[in-house]
């Protein structure tokens, strides 16, 4: 079949989003062509300076677009008619490119403005449409507290929102990351269940294995000086959902006795990252890598024997599945997570990983405390964690239920 995406991201521009479509297209037997933002884009981050307009990898065609940068405007309710118009102004641009082009299906992808160009290319052509949906964009929206404002956003926030509402009720599959956004949308968008197909994250296992030789982690233990020290580690984007200010907060107050055998270790960046840094500087028992090789982070997962995702719970957490816990569980890691829905869907507590109440730091000190204790007595745990990955997050499953999508469309 040939596939028309599309999506704000792609190689060269890293992360969750670009990992997913990475593994889930590249290779599955299908052409894929992806429309995605070129350079001056505010997806395109500022230090990438050099983009080609075409670009090929395997069976993934790249189709870059330059779209005209958002306007703003800041006068009472014009914002919000500003922002529908951006969106518009960006779908078309997008459009322009595939208007020649003959595609069997199209594929939306979040932000609004790929939704809107996948949804009209679809009724134009009268192909049928995939949407993905990783939330939705009344999750981030803001309220203000004054109730005055509070109104006006809200007014403003629906207004936004409808036209996505719209897209996710007129798309022939909605697909979505874990069984918590497939409730979500059955009860509040009223979408019959035979409409929506939940496709995991998963993960490469081959790239992501126990096994790396002792000298090299060796090597790395010494270099991040943690000797004999339990090694708790967290990879990936510094913010709020990820919960790291909350982790940070926990730390200080571990007592200094505990402090003295374990190692912190966090690679990636993000809103907090300048908090992370400071804490380093005031710590010596965290070290702060910023961004690392991608290719040796399998490494730093070897190195490290907990790996902790303490999330908040809300709207975003609650509804998906973290690629960084289905990496470090093929690792063989003990994985410490919070209780929110898109993590314990995966991890069943005390059996292929361990769970405490999100936002509770006294429960989580409990945890480091349980584990620096008790270590060696998790192995069976760390062992399930990989079979869990096998049996049911590898991409090879994941394609697998995309092929059968496309089939039945």
């Amino acid at each position: 079949m040939n596939i028309l995406h599309f999506t704000h991201t792609y190689i060269p521009v890293f992360g969750g989003t670009t990992t997913r479509l990475m593994n889930l297209f590249r290779n599955d037997g299908n052409q894929h062509t992806m429309v995605v933002p070129h350079i001056g884009s505010p997806y395109v981050p500022a230090d990438i300076t050099d983009l080609k307009q075409k670009d090929h990898y395997d069976n993934v065609n790249i189709r870059r677009i330059r779209l005209t940068h958002p306007a703003k405007d800041n006068r009472f309710f014009f914002e919000y008619t500003v922002r529908l118009k951006n969106w518009y102004r960006n779908a078309a641009e997008l459009g322009t490119f595939a208007e020649a082009g003959h595609f069997d299906l199209v594929y939306g992808h979040n932000p609004m403005e790929f939704a809107l160009a996948a949804s009209r290319y679809s009724s134009h052509k009268n192909i049928p449409l995939i949407y993905e949906c990783h939330g939705l964009m009344r999750d981030s929206l803001p309220l203000s507290r004054n109730p005055i404002k509070r109104l006006y956003n809200q007014l403003g926030n629906w207004w936004l929102t409808r036209g996505e509402s719209e897209i996710i009720r007129k798309a022939t599959r909605v697909v979505v990351q874990t069984n918590s956004m497939k409730s979500r949308l059955e009860k509040e968008l009223n979408i019959p269940g035979e409409r929506l197909a939940v496709v995991y994250n998963g993960v490469d296992v081959d790239f992501f294995k126990p096994g790396i030789s002792n000298s090299e982690v060796n090597k790395l233990k010494t270099e991040l000086k943690a000797g004999d020290k339990t090694i708790f580690s967290y990879f990936g984007f510094l913010d709020h959902n990820n919960g790291i200010k909350f982790f940070l907060d926990s730390l200080s107050k571990l007592p200094d006795n505990l402090k003295k055998k374990i190692k912190i270790l966090i690679v990636g960046r993000g809103p907090s990252s300048a908090l992370v840094k400071k804490f380093s500087e005031n710590n010596d028992f965290l070290v702060y890598l910023g961004l690392v090789d991608y290719q040796k982070i399998p490494l730093y997962y070897q190195a490290s024997d907990v790996f902790v995702i303490p999330r908040p719970s809300n709207l975003a957490t609650e509804t998906l599945l973290p690629m960084k816990l289905l990496e470090a569980m093929a690792m063989e890691k003990l994985v410490l997570v919070s209780d929110v829905g898109g993590m314990t869907e995966v991890i069943q507590h005390e059996k292929n990983g361990l769970v405490f109440k999100h936002q509770d730091e006294h429960d989580l000190r409990m945890a480091i405390t349980t584990i620096i204790k008790n270590f060696n007595s998790f192995q069976q745990i760390r062992k399930q964690a990989r079979i869990t990955v096998l049996t049911d997050f590898s991409w090879k499953e994941s394609r697998k239920k995309l092929s059968s999508i496309y089939l039945n469309l």
